[in-house]
């Protein structure tokens, strides 16, 4: 997770205009100039107890692709498409055989499944239905390629 953090909010920073800010870097040198209302260090901040650890964290590994990373992602992959989407889209007939299915339709609302399928790098279209009695929400669909 580190290196996807790293690189994705520096490539994300690097294309802003309206600001100075480019990278993890200068966000984390921001937050400490301006630790009391930014959360830089433990205590600052309620919403950041423990200040800007996790960003200090990311920083220090570099979005360095190395073999840790290799390792994690491989078995991500594994689990969340060789054993998990892929395998759920194989489904055996009473026969033996195998038959491939073209989709899952899951009642997902804690959305674990669109999890896996981000984590496989599956697409994924998402539906809600109907509307919720206490928030009212709407239906809502989604496409993620």
């Amino acid at each position: 997770m580190k290196v996807e953090a790293y690189n994705g909010i520096n490539e994300y920073l690097s294309e802003l205009t309206q600001t100075d800010v480019k990278s993890l870097e200068d966000v984390v040198a921001y937050n400490i100039a301006n630790s009391g209302t930014e959360g830089a260090k433990p205590g600052d901040h309620a919403a950041f107890p423990l200040g800007q650890d996790n960003f200090h964290k990311i920083v220090e590994h570099g979005g360095h692709v190395d073999e840790t990373y290799q390792a994690a992602l491989r078995y991500l992959h594994q689990k969340s498409r060789d054993e998990g989407i892929d395998s759920a889209l194989k489904v055996r007939s009473k026969d033996g055989s195998f038959v491939e299915l073209d989709a899952l339709i899951m009642c997902d609302r804690r959305g674990v499944g669109q999890q896996m399928a981000a984590q496989a790098g599956t697409d994924i279209f998402r539906r809600f239905g109907g509307a919720n009695s206490s928030t009212m929400q709407a239906i809502q669909s989604s496409v993620y390629p």
